[in-house]
């Protein structure tokens, strides 16, 4: 294999693997401002979600971030079926029903604490992504690292429409947190 213009073959492979052209991911990376790490200290722990809420906010979120998909962006939102799952067992996991149902969520949900509402909302995301990508059509396939780029997305919308409001200090320092190397990161109680 000969060197790309990435300079590295490894990347190379994995951007051909993924079906995602260097451009793209410049681009992509672009539209993502860095946040304010200094703000990891917020008190995350004392803030408390309801799922009813983190729908609502993704529902605003998403809409404002992909006018396109607007609509799909609320519905999906709005009307997905979820399981909140009592157990730290499950993973969080988004589940396409197929062209004429709305995807399912399963996301572990004890205290409603910011991680589990980053949680829900990442998985929103791959619900509204599921409806709105031409992937859908048979034989269409979204690579796995464009799925979590979209899931991302969403997580920072949701961030950028929360900056201001009391509850975007909680949902910032979670996501911050989450972020941190395994070792230092706080966990939900």
């Amino acid at each position: 294999m000969t060197r790309s213009s990435t300079g590295n073959t490894a990347t190379a492979a994995w951007l051909i693997r993924n079906g995602l052209a260097p451009d793209l991911v410049t681009a992509i990376l672009a539209c993502v401002a860095p946040l304010d790490r200094s703000r990891w200290a917020s008190p995350a722990a004392a803030v408390r979600f309801a799922p009813d809420r983190v729908r609502a906010l993704c529902a605003e979120s998403f809409a404002a971030a992909w006018p396109t998909h607007g609509e799909a962006a609320r519905h999906v939102c709005a009307a997905a079926p979820v399981a909140l799952v009592p157990s730290g067992e499950v993973r969080p996991h988004t589940v396409d029903n197929g062209p004429a149902a709305l995807p399912s969520i399963v996301v572990p949900w004890r205290s409603g604490c910011a991680a589990e509402a980053l949680s829900l909302a990442h998985e929103l995301a791959h619900a509204v992504q599921i409806r709105a990508t031409p992937a859908r059509t048979p034989g269409g396939v979204m690579p796995p690292v464009a799925r979590e780029v979209c899931a991302f997305l969403g997580e920072r919308a949701l961030l950028r429409r929360c900056a201001d409001e009391p509850e975007g200090a909680a949902l910032h320092a979670a996501y911050c947190d989450d972020a941190r190397p395994i070792s230092s990161r706080t966990w939900p109680g």
